[in-house]
């Protein structure tokens, strides 16, 4: 059953109202964010997408997003992501999430692309290290001079 395989991916910095949910039988990860519902702008819905790692800069797959939990309130919205925090597997029981498991079903059986892999964190920079050297321009230092 599609519904016990998933769990949150823990998170070393938070993402505001973003959470991924880990498949457990496949590398794939799912971003679900919430967003302005498409139908109806003044509410909210959650969309899920299918991604590399969890991280904002990941990658997503080449696959359509899939939009769930339609017209809610911004009260809703807190509600629906306290009840995915609680219990992945219940919130994907629920009846209305009977087309979000069949996508998910889908998504979780494609393989991944060979270059779809998690980004490279960036380089670290040291605090240490001085600035590379300013060209100067050609007469530069005639115009120090005068400027004296």
């Amino acid at each position: 059953m599609i519904s016990s395989t998933f769990e949150l991916a823990p998170l070393r910095t938070p993402e505001g109202l973003i959470l991924y949910l880990k498949h457990l039988e496949s590398p794939w990860l799912i971003r679900i964010v919430p967003v302005r519902d498409p139908d109806q702008p003044r509410l909210w819905c959650l969309r899920m997408e299918a991604c590399a790692g969890a991280s904002l800069t990941a990658k997503t797959a080449r696959v359509d997003p899939f939009y769930t939990a339609l017209a809610m309130t911004r009260e809703q919205m807190t509600e629906t992501l306290a009840a995915i925090r609680l219990s992945v597997g219940t919130w994907l029981l629920e009846q209305p999430q009977g087309d979000l498991r069949r996508w998910l079903g889908r998504i979780t059986r494609m393989p991944i692309p060979g270059d779809f892999a998690p980004p490279e964190p960036p380089a670290r920079v040291s605090r240490h290290t001085s600035p590379p050297p300013v060209p100067l321009a050609e007469g530069t230092p005639e115009l120090l001079r005068k400027m004296r």
